[in-house]
């Protein structure tokens, strides 16, 4: 086989789904006449489809040879237990690298929608709230007058858990809330919880949270589902969300993994190509210190996804070189 593998190449994708999707009985000569194939090459598919177990019935004509698809086409399954579906899922940001490639895009909208038929089983919001929570248990940061910030956050948690009602302080303000759900906004952690006096759902950054107390004198019965909470995150998202998932070829591999400035990234993973190159990719929010980070590195990276970013980041050096001229 060549260098260049022919599962890159368009024309096999072409010439197998039209096959695949054929549903009338086809003359060689017709098929031949709308791929742009000789006969040869035609017998060449029909024998490879046959390998992955899809006979044709062929037919003499008084044209020539023809054939019949299957009446029944098949249909690959795939059952997935929770943990094999999140770690599939944690695969996604390394079929990244094959956005070029004519094999992908059809797969990405198939996945796009198993992955929306099952956003209750999403994993990469949850794993980066946990990222931040776990790594705030870690270092005690000390607000002004209040309590340790990762004291806060397991104290928040385990409130979630029992249900209990907080009482929190926020500047001179104080809120009295049914804890529902601690989620990763605009790179922090945020509490989305129930107002009791306006009986509504608000979201705190718990980083500008002071104090914080267990409320035993409220009682509450939760007003909004599941479902209603889970909206109002998405909407949150859909008004202020900005970050992105970067996707890097990495040349210098020691250099990078020195320079890595993890309070920024969200999920980073590493993995080769096929090529054998190293892609990294994390999700980040485009920043001042993620681009003087890009910029450090120089050479040593490529930023390959995505396009928007790729282009700011440009403007940000010719920006760079003008002031130093």
């Amino acid at each position: 086989m060549s260098s260049k593998s022919m599962l890159d190449e368009a024309k096999f994708w072409e010439v197998t789904k039209y096959l695949l999707d054929l549903d009338h009985k086809a003359s060689f000569d017709d098929i031949c006449s709308d791929l742009k194939l000789t006969k040869a090459q035609l017998n060449s598919f029909i024998n490879f489809l046959k390998e992955v177990d899809y006979d044709f019935e062929l037919e003499k004509t008084e044209r020539g040879m023809a054939l019949a698809p299957q009446e029944e086409k098949a249909k690959i399954q795939i059952e997935f237990t929770l943990f094999e579906w999140l770690q599939f899922q944690a695969h996604f940001p390394a079929l990244a690298s094959c956005k070029e490639k004519p094999y992908h895009s059809e797969i990405k909208k198939k996945l796009a929608k198993v992955e929306n038929e099952n956003s209750n089983h999403d994993l990469f919001e949850p794993a980066m709230a946990l990222e931040e929570i776990l790594e705030s248990q870690k270092i005690s940061q000390v607000p002004s007058l209040g309590q340790p910030y990762n004291e806060i956050v397991s104290f928040i948690e385990e409130s979630i858990l029992e249900q209990d009602i907080l009482n929190i302080q926020i500047e001179n303000k104080n809120l009295i809330l049914s804890p529902r759900k601690i989620v990763y906004l605009d790179g922090s952690l945020n509490l989305i919880g129930e107002d009791t006096n306006d009986k509504c759902l608000v979201h705190l950054n718990i980083s500008e949270i002071v104090q914080v107390y267990e409320e035993n004198s409220k009682q509450w019965e939760s007003i909004y589902s599941q479902i209603e909470v889970d909206d109002f995150i998405a909407s949150i998202r859909a008004i202020s969300e900005n970050e992105v998932r970067l996707v890097l070829k990495v040349y210098g591999r020691e250099n990078f993994d020195q320079s890595i400035p993890h309070h920024h990234l969200g999920n980073p993973c590493m993995f080769t190509n096929p090529e054998g190159d190293f892609i990294w990719a994390a999700s980040i929010e485009p920043s001042q210190a993620i681009f003087d980070w890009l910029s450090s590195l120089g050479t040593d990276i490529e930023i390959l996804d995505p396009l928007d970013f790729k282009k700011e980041y440009l403007s940000y050096c010719e920006h760079k070189l003008k002031k130093l001229a």
